[in-house]
């Protein structure tokens, strides 16, 4: 009797599939958001930073080669105003980092493509400017999408949660 149960429990064991998990989890909208979230909203709004941690820079088609960091000119044209997104407000003030949101109609294009192994984050790369079309990723980098180590530890950190819960479910030991 005791053998058979442990022979059920490997059972159960072998059936797991550490692919499907993964992509279930990130799979699930709140989760989407989440990570969607950790790149929009705390790297690029709050810190101004790229997925490798670098701050964000420009100048692919503008020939500027800049920090990354608002003009003079930029805060004048953009006094009074304030930007909202995800909770938290800035101003572009000069010497401070890019935080490339305007209206929110790039941000608004990110999506998490769930994958077997883990995910992709990707967005539309064009922005329509009044200047005519912006290509995102040739002027600030495709280091804009993904997460940096830190916000990729904070994932894992809640993935892991979540399915030690749900392994132990499917292996019926809660």
């Amino acid at each position: 009797m005791a053998f058979e149960a442990i022979r059920q429990l490997t059972d159960r064991v072998a059936k797991l599939d550490e692919g499907q998990i993964l992509k279930a989890y990130v799979s699930n909208k709140k989760i989407q958001k989440f990570i969607l979230n950790l790149n929009r909203v705390d790297q690029l709004f709050v810190d101004g930073i790229q997925s490798d941690g670098n701050p964000l820079t420009s100048g692919s088609i503008t020939n500027q080669n800049t920090p990354g960091v608002y003009s003079k000119v930029t805060e004048e044209l953009n006094r009074g105003k304030s930007f909202s997104f995800g909770g938290q407000s800035k101003s572009k003030i000069a010497g401070e980092r890019y935080f490339l949101y305007n209206e929110g109609e790039f941000f608004s294009t990110f999506v998490v493509i769930p994958l077997d192994d883990g995910f992709e984050i990707d967005a539309n790369p064009i922005k329509q400017t009044d200047d005519g079309p912006l290509p995102m990723f040739e002027e600030y980098g495709k280091n804009i999408l993904g997460l940096t180590d830190e916000n990729l530890q904070e994932f894992i950190d809640v993935f892991r949660e979540a399915v030690s819960i749900q392994v132990r479910k499917q292996l019926r030991l809660l």
